[in-house]
């Protein structure tokens, strides 16, 4: 492995930790019915993958349960919900090394922690607007990072990478951005009828675009 892959999977992974091991000690991680409830959703909704052309990694409808968690829980949940979406994706039916698994969890833990913080403080007493906000960086947070450690793993083009990433990504984050945030802060559910409801709607999108990514691919 590369000396700086080494060292930026290294630093990713120590903040990733260092964020986890800060929420757990925190004394505000509740894990209360509806929060669990939308943990458990998060998880299932989360194994649903759709793999991304051109680049060595998936996508799943974890991010929109990332984006309940901002709308409707604490910091310290945002970060757990973070780690469990991120660790079905990395580990159901695939076969990474801890090493990829760690800092594919840690980078959705950083960009999930990142765009809270961000949000919040961009666009105080809007929930709508923080949870748009928050949904764009998710997405080029997320993207960048991941296109990154490949860039610096198969020594490629940093700007080519990040173009196919963001290119293929962007349909995805977008459906199911719009759709978690009008359900948000469009009603006035539990989190967890929330969760209900974000479900059904974000393993739709991923089916119907796996589709398109398959059609698209054929047609190439």
């Amino acid at each position: 492995m590369p000396k700086r892959a080494l060292l930026y999977i290294g630093a990713v992974t120590a903040l990733g930790a260092v964020i986890l091991s800060a929420a757990l000690i925190s004394g505000g991680l509740a894990i209360d019915p509806f929060f669990a409830a939308s943990l458990m959703l998060g998880a299932a909704v989360s194994a649903h993958k759709v793999k991304l052309p051109g680049v060595n990694g998936t996508i799943s409808g974890g991010f929109a349960f990332i984006l309940l968690a901002i709308g409707k829980f604490g910091w310290e949940q945002i970060v757990l919900m973070a780690v469990v979406t991120a660790l079905v994706q990395s580990c159901w039916r695939t076969r990474q090394t801890a090493v990829q698994v760690a800092f594919n969890t840690s980078t959705v833990v950083i960009c999930a922690v990142f765009a809270n913080g961000f949000a919040e403080a961009a666009m105080p007493g809007s929930e709508a607007a923080q949870i748009c906000l928050a949904c764009l960086l998710l997405y080029v947070t997320n993207t960048l990072m991941v296109s990154l450690v490949i860039c610096l793993l198969q020594r490629g083009s940093f700007t080519t990478l990040w173009d196919t990433c963001r290119f293929w990504a962007f349909p995805y984050y977008l459906a199911g951005g719009a759709i978690s945030a009008c359900l948000i802060t469009g009603t006035g559910a539990t989190p967890a009828w929330l969760s209900l409801m974000i479900a059904p709607a974000v393993i739709m999108v991923a089916s119907h675009y796996r589709q398109y990514v398959t059609r698209a691919l054929a047609t190439a």
